[in-house]
């Protein structure tokens, strides 16, 4: 199998722990809800099955910039996708218009 990038193996995001697990969702239940692209839901996704290894959650705008400009993040690690850009300019639309 292929390495993945920056890492020796997949780094998913999935909280086996189930009382971490039952804590997040209730968390979760008292955040704002938007509506999202059907690839932002991708990115979602791939995100939580460790696609994104060695990213350990979206990248924050300044890295997203820096990856967008330079090819590298903010902490000089190579990267070419801003990954989760289109959730968080999701997000931020959504904001914008209130709701």
């Amino acid at each position: 199998m292929i390495k993945p990038h920056g890492s020796n193996e997949l780094k998913p995001l999935f909280v086996h722990d189930a009382e971490k697990h039952d804590a997040l969702m209730h968390e979760a239940a008292g955040l704002k809800s938007i509506v999202i692209s059907c690839a932002a839901v991708g990115n979602d996704l791939q995100l939580g099955g460790g696609y994104y290894t060695p990213m350990s959650g979206y990248m924050k705008k300044v890295d997203a910039l820096a990856t967008a400009e330079k090819m590298v993040m903010t902490d000089s690690t190579p990267d070419s996708v801003p990954e989760g850009a289109n959730v968080l300019m999701d997000y931020y639309q959504a904001l914008d218009a209130g709701k």
